[in-house]
C-alpha cells in the first residue's frame, strides 16, 4: 500500500511541474562554433541588409559553468537588438571561458503563438545575417552548422 501511494504522490507532483511550464513558439536557430566574431563586423553585415533601421550591441554576464576543476569565470553574452522592417528583436553569441560560442537568433513568444506574418517576414532576415556572418565576419560552416 506505501508504494502505490508513493507511486501517486510522485505521479501528482510531476503533474503540477508538467502543466506549469511556461511554451515557448516561433522559430529559433542556434549553432556551436568559435571563435566570437568581432562586433564591428557583425553590426556592419547587418546595417548592409535592407529593411534594417537600427542595431545596438551590448555585452552582458552570463552564468559561471561548474567544471572539474572549479568554478570558471562568466560567460560574456555578446547581444545586438535590432530592428528589422518594424520588428524588434534580437540575437546573440555567448562566449564560454573556453572560447566556444553559442549562436542564437530566434523570434517568437511565452505562452502565445507568434504571429505568422511577423515570422514570414524577420526569417528571411534570421537566414541572411547568418549567410552574412558567414560570408563577411568568417563563421565558419554557420549555416550548416544550425
Amino acid at each position: 500500500m506505501r508504494t502505490i501511494a508513493m507511486k501517486l504522490v510522485v505521479i501528482l507532483i510531476s503533474a503540477v511541474f508538467a502543466i506549469g511550464c511556461d511554451t515557448i513558439r516561433g522559430v529559433t536557430r542556434v549553432a556551436y562554433f568559435e571563435p566570437v566574431p568581432a562586433s564591428e563586423c557583425v553590426i556592419t553585415s547587418a546595417k548592409s541588409i535592407e529593411g534594417l533601421t537600427e542595431i545596438e550591441y551590448v555585452t552582458e554576464s552570463g552564468g559561471r559553468p561548474l567544471t572539474l576543476h572549479g568554478i570558471e569565470k562568466a560567460n560574456v553574452i555578446h547581444r545586438y537588438w535590432y530592428t528589422y522592417k518594424g520588428i524588434e528583436n534580437d540575437f546573440y553569441f555567448v562566449e564560454s571561458y573556453n572560447g566556444e560560442v553559442e549562436f542564437r537568433h530566434g523570434y517568437g513568444c511565452l505562452n502565445c503563438y507568434p504571429p505568422q506574418e511577423a515570422i514570414d517576414t524577420i526569417y528571411p532576415f534570421i537566414i541572411e545575417m547568418e549567410n552574412r556572418l558567414q560570408e563577411q565576419c568568417g563563421v565558419s560552416s554557420l549555416s550548416s552548422g544550425v
